[in-house]
């Protein structure tokens, strides 16, 4: 399977810690990083999305999601990386 540099980045972070969105798009390279982990879902991983209580700059409650690897995932990434080099 051919990956693509950014889901390559992408792959490389949730293999190693849970990863928040905002740093996923910035790492990754991209602006809409649900959408680019919804296409690595499609190739077969979980990747689990937990709500993370926070409050915002102007001090407003909201929340973040935070990505993950299960133990699962995280031995179809090695898989998968190993492949794309």
């Amino acid at each position: 399977m051919r990956l693509t540099p950014r889901q390559i980045r992408a792959l490389s972070m949730l293999g190693k810690n849970p990863v928040s969105r905002a740093t996923l798009d910035e790492h990754a390279g991209c602006s809409n990083s649900p959408a680019l982990i919804a296409g690595l879902r499609r190739m077969g991983l979980a990747l689990p999305c937990t709500m993370v209580p926070c409050r915002d700059r102007d001090g407003r409650k909201t929340h973040y999601g935070l990505y993950r690897a299960t133990g699962d995932d995280r031995r179809k990434i090695a898989e998968l990386l190993g492949d794309s080099e």
